[in-house]
């Protein structure tokens, strides 16, 4: 059996007796869309982050960039069939994208499923949506069947709806026409507080998360990624 995280997955066909193919993605979709719900249900006061608590304190906290590792063989061509429309990929617009969506892929013929997937849109595994989830519990998620057709290869995986935040510096370098960014410096008054978020006023998702819940998703093994250090001032 493939298993979809941070390992080698081989293409194989899914088994197509009973309820069949969509009937078995519709099962998985709610089995993993239950999971993240019953563990905000149950939480209540975080462990994790009362353990952090002593290190946030008066120090200023360290915060990163993190990225797709794309050295990996990772699925490309996501969305060709715009399953999700990313003009709506922002709280505001949430709602107008389906809670469950199958979005096609490409695959390479051996193929690494990071834990998180910037491109075309942002998307998590469930390990580091339940980190999302943990420190910041009113995050909307939707969750994205990534599905390569004539392979039936597949993964699932949880999009979140983060909160952007206008907290760049005026010393972040920008490209000529100011819609990438070349180097983040972010303002510390409007990071505070903040523990995962976007870079408002980009369509490229900006994620940012702050040290306490980058270790969080470590220690659950979230791999795949690239992590950049920002400095705040």
């Amino acid at each position: 059996m493939m298993q979809r995280r941070c390992r080698v997955a081989v293409k194989y066909r899914m088994a197509m007796d009973g309820i069949g193919v969509w009937g078995e993605i519709y099962g998985r979709f709610s089995a993993g869309y239950e999971r993240i719900t019953a563990r905000r249900m149950l939480m209540g006061q975080n462990e994790e982050m009362i353990e952090s608590g002593s290190r946030i304190g008066g120090d200023r906290m360290k915060y990163f960039q993190i990225e797709t590792d794309k050295k990996n063989r990772i699925p490309y061509g996501i969305n060709v069939n715009r399953a999700v429309d990313i003009r709506y990929a922002n709280r505001d617009m949430a709602y107008k994208i389906p809670k469950y969506c199958v979005v096609d892929m490409r695959t390479p013929m051996e193929v690494f499923f990071p834990d998180i997937l910037i491109d075309p849109f942002l998307m998590v595994s469930e390990e580091a949506a339940q980190v999302i989830d943990m420190y910041e519990p009113e995050t909307i998620f939707k969750t994205i069947y990534l599905l390569e057709t004539e392979s039936e290869t597949h993964a699932t995986y949880f999009m979140p709806f983060l909160e952007e935040v206008e907290c760049l510096s005026e010393q972040t370098k920008r490209s000529r026409g100011g819609t990438e960014l070349h180097e983040i410096v972010l303002r510390e008054e409007a990071v505070a507080g903040k523990t995962v978020f976007r870079i408002a006023s980009f369509t490229h998702p900006y994620l940012i998360v702050r040290l306490d819940v980058l270790e969080s998703m470590l220690r659950r093994g979230v791999c795949g990624i690239r992590l950049k250090e920002l400095v705040t001032v």
